[in-house]
């Protein structure tokens, strides 16, 4: 089935500015944000091994819990990208997401420093090389070939994909434009029925 499909970017609320930075484990150590643009699974057990700043090896062992700090009090957010666009949601928004796409992320616990309520970093893992280039507004490094890019953009103005080539997914990254987090009109549906705060949606498919 195809479906409209929209970017989800931060929309910052007007009664405050809610802003979360960097995520950390138990001991302090800060996660690599670059982890939650690629496909590559996250190591979940026997024990968690993630990226760590500062640490020159592949993956380290990091031990939960993970805190999410707060850079900038203001009313809690349903759905929020941090610092380096990462998305931190609801237990109600993973749900929602997992309801129609629950192979294609990974979530991880995250404490929201004084917050009780439960949080989660998504991890997606289903990217799609969907970059339209004859709609898209870009500074190309290198000349797309076949309507595709062959090399990451210096930067997107306006991002279009290919509907063709996202027809029955619900949620992906783009590949070569990993930043873009993408999610169909039915998972749009979904979350407007949930109120969710702080997400705008902006058309990528129209």
């Amino acid at each position: 089935m195809n479906y409209s499909y929209y970017k989800l970017q931060h929309d910052f609320p007007k009664n405050g500015y809610w802003h979360l930075g960097k995520i950390t484990d138990r001991d302090r150590k800060e996660i690599e944000h670059c982890t939650f643009f690629t496909n590559q699974d996250i190591t979940l057990a026997p024990s968690l091994r993630l990226p760590v700043v500062g640490d020159p090896s592949d993956f380290s062992d990091v031990h939960f819990p993970l805190t999410v700090k707060v850079v900038r009090a203001g009313p809690p957010l349903d759905f929020t990208l941090n610092t380096f666009a990462v998305p931190v949601v609801t237990e109600q928004v993973l749900k929602a997401i997992q309801s129609l796409a629950s192979e294609d992320i990974q979530s991880l616990p995250v404490q929201v420093a004084g917050l009780a309520d439960p949080y989660f970093v998504i991890h997606t893992r289903r990217h799609l090389d969907c970059i339209d280039v004859a709609r898209s507004h870009a500074d190309w490094r290198s000349p797309p070939v076949n309507n595709r890019p062959t090399q990451d953009p210096h930067a997107m103005f306006k991002l279009a994909i290919d509907p063709l080539v996202a027809a029955g997914c619900h949620i992906f990254r783009v590949v070569k434009w990993e930043m873009a987090l993408v999610i169909s009109s039915k998972l749009k549906s979904i979350l407007d029925q949930l109120n969710v705060t702080g997400v705008k949606y902006i058309p990528v498919s129209d």
